[in-house]
């Protein structure tokens, strides 16, 4: 990729965004952020795994480890991202299909780049409070050769953020081209969600709004996205879950991994949850968020498990449900529809608009056949409960330690009895903010600081 001639036509264009794709790995560590926060309990097998049991301890070595994975992967994805987005000028395109596809690819580089950004600054700057954007942000990277840069204070790595998305949407909106398969090398079918599309952006618009607490930008992005894409209410909400769940569909996924190509999902579940097939998992369903006995989804996120002792427990479905029934993983879920809904509620709480909020969420707890939230809920109380149901919805998906951390509210640890464990880790903790590899500060004579509370990976 360093010959500057090597991406010059849309087919070049194309296998390079596939790249890209291909070396995205958040599905690597989105169950990993799931286990740092309340969605399991422990099971008693958990603690004769002690890498494991580490891990679900915050233990401070077990997140180096991921911090340096999660730090390398996602720059090396921006790297390829910079080696398409340097060379768009020079794509040939006579034609007008040509153009829209040479946009298409443009724009969903661009979001796939303000993806990998958002999560680099949600795990490795600290979440802004009380509007101050000043502190550490990210490392801002846009060519393709290395060059060392400081970190970008937080409000500038927001900033650069928005720009690449409000750079992508203008590109892919109404552009049909942008939500088919850009691997031309992928012998699988041609599908809709397998990168990032218009309606994929706007979601990752009311994200970074959202971490900045501008709500009324959240509140606007995560509409569009609702009214854009409104099945939630049209389409019954138990084939939706069904076909999430047995890989017969996609239902309300706006963007997928494609597990076809990398294979990786199955063994990575099954290795960060499951003990084994006879003998349960090392954890279960935290006690008091289990779902209500007729909510549709019921069936595919909970797994009631009896042991061999006679005890039972409350498993994870989602992709464990499909381990343990032999369903073959098509695609690992990263963006969904229903957290433009989750998002648009909070945004209507915290913008005092509460009987809004309680009509959305109603509309679609109803669907679930859930009971509705209760009326005299308001205001931070509301706030709580939006997220708590916005965790059961997304359990095992990453989304709630990032929820928590906003609010900068503490992570319980339980013990497998399932009462909490005598300790939490407290909103001001240094391991919410993970620690940048050693080889990035010590390389960068002195352009890049360790974050607090990290000193012996200085």
């Amino acid at each position: 990729m360093s010959d500057p001639r090597a991406i010059s036509s849309i087919t070049a264009m194309r296998r390079a965004t596939a790249a890209a794709y291909l070396s995205y790995a958040w599905h690597d560590y989105d169950i990993v952020f799931s286990i740092l926060a309340e969605e399991f309990q422990p099971s008693t097998w958990l603690a004769q795994q002690s890498n494991d049991l580490l891990r679900y301890l915050w233990n401070e070595l077990s997140l180096r480890d991921e911090a340096v994975n999660l730090w390398q992967d996602h720059y090396k994805t921006i790297m390829l991202c910079n080696t398409v987005l340097e060379r768009v000028d020079d794509i040939a395109a006579s034609s007008e299909s040509d153009r829209k596809q040479r946009d298409a690819l443009q724009g969903t580089v661009l979001l796939l780049k303000a993806r990998c950004y958002l999560q680099l600054l949600q795990v490795f700057s600290a979440a802004p409070r009380d509007g101050d954007l000043a502190g550490d942000g990210i490392v801002l990277r846009d060519r393709v050769a290395f060059e060392m840069q400081p970190r970008s204070s937080i409000e500038a790595s927001l900033n650069a953020i928005l720009s690449l998305i409000d750079q992508a949407l203008p590109l892919l909106k109404d552009n049909g081209v942008g939500s088919e398969n850009p691997s031309v090398v992928s012998k699988t079918p041609s599908n809709a969600i397998n990168w990032l599309s218009y309606p994929a952006g706007l979601l990752l618009k009311a994200q970074t709004a959202l971490w900045k607490s501008d709500f009324e930008t959240a509140l606007k992005a995560s509409e569009e996205v609702l009214d854009l894409k409104n099945k939630l209410f049209k389409s019954p909400a138990k084939d939706r879950y069904e076909e999430m769940w047995t890989a017969k569909g996609t239902g309300d996924a706006l963007y997928a991994h494609d597990q076809l190509e990398k294979q990786r999902g199955v063994s990575l579940y099954q290795n960060a949850i499951q003990y084994d097939l006879d003998n349960g998992d090392l954890y279960s369903i935290a006690p008091g968020t289990e779902l209500e006995p007729g909510d549709a989804r019921k069936g595919f996120y909970e797994i009631p498990f009896s042991l061999p002792n006679g005890q039972t427990m409350l498993l994870w479905g989602k992709y464990n449900y499909m381990n343990r029934n032999n369903i073959e993983f098509k695609v690992t879920y990263d963006l969904r529809l229903s957290e433009a809904l989750f998002i648009a509620a909070e945004s209507l709480a915290v913008l005092g608009r509460d009987g809004q909020a309680h009509e959305l969420l109603n509309e679609w707890l109803k669907s679930l056949g859930c009971h509705d939230i209760p009326a005299s809920l308001a205001g931070d109380n509301l706030v709580k409960h939006i997220l708590r149901l916005k965790m059961q919805e997304f359990r095992g998906e990453g989304t709630s330690y990032f929820d928590m951390k906003r609010w900068h509210r503490p992570a319980a640890r339980f013990n497998a009895a399932g009462t909490k464990g005598g300790f939490r880790i407290e909103p001001s903790d240094f391991r919410w903010v993970w620690p940048l590899p050693m080889a990035e500060v010590r390389t960068s004579n002195g352009k890049v600081h360790q974050n607090p509370g990290w000193a012996f990976e200085q």
